[in-house]
């Protein structure tokens, strides 16, 4: 049982509701995810926004999608890795690479690099060593990239964050995460 209830898209009123409406338009229909965000309103619709932005950024989608699910095994989030092993089939990654994601490997050098990157911002908490930057830099990456892979983690942290504390019943197919004893 969740601790933060999701709203109700039937008794949403104001902005909740028009957050809520936006979602259901978007995509055809409310993720638990977003009913629990709801509660803020303002913030669940500038995390839209955010999240929006980086689908403009030079990272392909399946690069994102490789930070969020190493990040959502990273922190112990089932709702993460289930919803983001669904957004990541519908952006052309195969379910074999997507776990593989999870346990923060890939079966392409590029994308390695970047997982490899995001593992080692979040273990050091963004105090990485040079070397880490001249790796991810010498893997054919620039100033750009390491400012998009921050802020995929940023959009990342919220929603883990949010999941976990809330306990958000996970509405996607579920998925294993990885022993992080290993």
């Amino acid at each position: 049982m969740p601790r933060i209830s999701p709203v109700s898209t039937s008794t949403a009123t104001g902005e909740a509701k028009d957050f809520l409406d936006g979602v259901n338009a978007k995509i055809g229909k409310v993720p638990n995810f977003f009913a629990t965000a709801a509660h803020a309103p303002n913030i669940a619709t500038a995390f839209g926004a955010f999240n929006a932005a980086l689908g403009q950024t030079r990272l392909t989608a399946a690069e994102r999608e490789a930070i969020a699910l190493s990040q959502a095994a990273f922190h112990g989030c089932p709702y993460c890795s289930a919803a983001h092993t669904a957004i990541a089939k519908g952006a052309g990654v195969d379910a074999a690479e997507a776990e593989r994601n999870l346990s923060g490997q890939s079966d392409t050098a590029k994308t390695q690099a970047v997982i490899n990157f995001a593992t080692a911002i979040l273990k050091a908490r963004g105090a990485v060593a040079d070397d880490v930057i001249t790796t991810f830099r010498d893997a054919g990456f620039d100033d750009g990239h390491i400012i998009e892979v921050v802020a995929v983690i940023t959009a990342n942290t919220f929603t883990n964050f949010t999941n976990l504390l809330a306990q958000t019943e996970v509405d996607f197919p579920p998925v294993a995460l990885p022993d992080a004893t290993k």
